[in-house]
């Protein structure tokens, strides 16, 4: 499924790169029995160009022969794209240049055949000439994939420190400290990070320490308790599909977190003040969850949330983010839903109803509005009447809907749209230095809560630190490197 995902990513991008014109399409070149020269489409540079894939090669060199450049002093720059990799290669003078294709990455089938290999067979692969007016934005882009198709927490963290001015910190203590059940009470939050793309994007766009976060509630007419939450991935076994699900506590400290320890995944408990405990409604918390239980993950609120500045993380841009709505409407699938949905929350902006995006930024035009300025308003959570999908919950949103059925957040208005994991774990509900004692003298200086998981630090400094207030984080402008809020934004 990951070699899929891989390929269908870098496919994705090559047809950005194409609309945006940040490269141009040659041709695919096939792993065959025998050599096998193709012709390629002419580049920025050289006009005709020549590839094939030596099979009796023991690296598999992928070669191409190009000649009749435009200028004497024109460079040609290549890129290869495969399922598991991309390589690129700037080229002065015309002749025959090498790309190395073995090792192979990205795993095997069920039947021991590595999947880049076969898919060589299969498909080629697609051989780019990138714009030379834009090569920064285009490699920079590609960095950015680089974290997607590459296995591991590096990349991950290059692109935090790199592009967000993020320090990702190694804990001093064992990253497993095993709690039980009872050190967890109703209304309590659990924060985590998993090293996956979509969460270190939200964190670079937000300055956020934590990509989820869950919260405990109690069945009470059988006292169990369950981890609720809304998962943007099929995370376990026990959530069949995207959108919100309860899992029982005991399952989740037996099994899911085990499997957390594995992916290298971080999580903290953040337990409720005695205050807000007394408050927390376990029986309206308890059914309210339970209710939504199926509903689905609210992906364009989380477009909606994190645009309300003019800050967006390199290397995206807004040309780039439309590029990536346009092509997601072509390319069908999750994508395409997404897409959808956003464009839907635009439609409800302007008063219109049904336009795509090309329509919708001329009728932006017409109205005289940026398409920036309305993904920055207020998502109301009155627009879930409006949305084809109806009702949906991001992670936070979620856990700030069981909140406030609980009666924790009292009389405040506030969107459940509008907020982020930060947006949460800043709220002063939580209890600092309520440390479980399995994990007293386990925390680094500075941080009041439990992480009871996880070999990196979630900074938790700023946890508990902001008395809620009404129509809070709708228009918060952020900026990194300390991503400071404005107070009332």
């Amino acid at each position: 499924m990951r070699n899929i995902f891989r390929f269908v990513l870098l496919f994705i991008t090559s047809i950005i790169f194409v609309q945006a014109e940040l490269a141009k399409y040659l041709g695919s070149v096939k792993l065959a029995d025998t050599l096998t020269p193709i012709d390629l489409e002419s580049g920025y540079c050289f006009k005709t160009a020549q590839a094939w894939i030596d099979p009796e090669s023991p690296t598999k060199v992928l070669t191409i022969e190009n000649s009749e450049p435009a200028s004497d002093w024109c460079v040609e720059i290549y890129m290869l794209i495969t399922t598991a990799k991309y390589k690129t290669m700037m080229t002065f003078w015309h002749g025959k240049h090498g790309f190395p294709l073995y090792p192979w990455r990205g795993g095997q089938d069920s039947e021991g055949n590595w999947v880049e290999e076969e898919f060589l067979k299969d498909e080629g692969a697609m051989v780019y000439a990138i714009n030379t007016d834009l090569v920064n934005d285009a490699l920079e882009i590609f960095n950015l994939i680089d974290m997607f198709i590459t296995d591991g927490i590096d990349p991950q963290k290059d692109y935090l420190e790199e592009y967000a001015d993020m320090t990702i910190q190694t804990r001093m203590y064992s990253p497993s400290t095993k709690l039980s059940a009872s050190d967890f009470h109703p209304g309590d939050v659990i924060v985590q990070h998993r090293w996956t793309p979509y969460e270190t994007l939200t964190m670079a766009w937000d300055g956020m320490q934590a990509g989820h976060c869950m919260i405990i509630v109690e069945d009470p007419a059988t006292g169990i308790k369950y981890v609720s939450q809304s998962v943007w991935d099929v995370a376990s076994e026990y959530c069949t599909d995207r959108g919100v699900c309860l899992i029982p506590l005991d399952e989740f400290l037996d099994t899911l977190f085990d499997n957390c320890l594995e992916e290298e995944c971080a999580m903290a408990l953040l337990p409720l003040t005695t205050y807000y405990r007394g408050l927390f409604d376990g029986e309206a918390a308890y059914e309210w969850a339970k209710s939504r239980e199926g509903m689905a993950y609210g992906f364009h609120k989380v477009v909606f949330s994190l645009i309300d500045s003019e800050y967006i993380p390199a290397p995206f841009s807004q040309e780039l983010i439309l590029t990536l709505l346009a092509v997601a409407d072509e390319v069908g699938g999750i994508d395409k839903w997404i897409s959808g949905l956003v464009q839907e929350g635009l439609n409800i902006r302007l008063g219109t109803s049904g336009l795509d995006l090309p329509r919708l930024l001329v009728e932006c035009d017409e109205q005289g509005v940026d398409v920036f300025d309305l993904l920055a308003e207020v998502e109301y959570d009155s627009y879930d009447d409006l949305y084809s999908e109806g009702e949906t919950h991001t992670s936070a949103g979620f856990v700030f809907g069981v909140l406030e059925a609980a009666g924790v957040m009292g009389d405040l208005t506030f969107e459940r749209g509008e907020q982020t994991v930060r947006d949460l774990y800043e709220l002063a509900l939580f209890a600092r230095n309520s440390i479980p004692s399995a994990c007293q003298n386990k925390q680094e200086s500075g941080q009041y809560f439990c992480q009871f998981a996880g070999s990196y630090l979630i900074d938790l400094s700023t946890a508990s630190s902001l008395i809620p207030y009404d129509h809070m984080n709708e228009t918060c402008e952020l900026q990194p490197p300390d991503f400071k809020k404005q107070a009332g934004c």
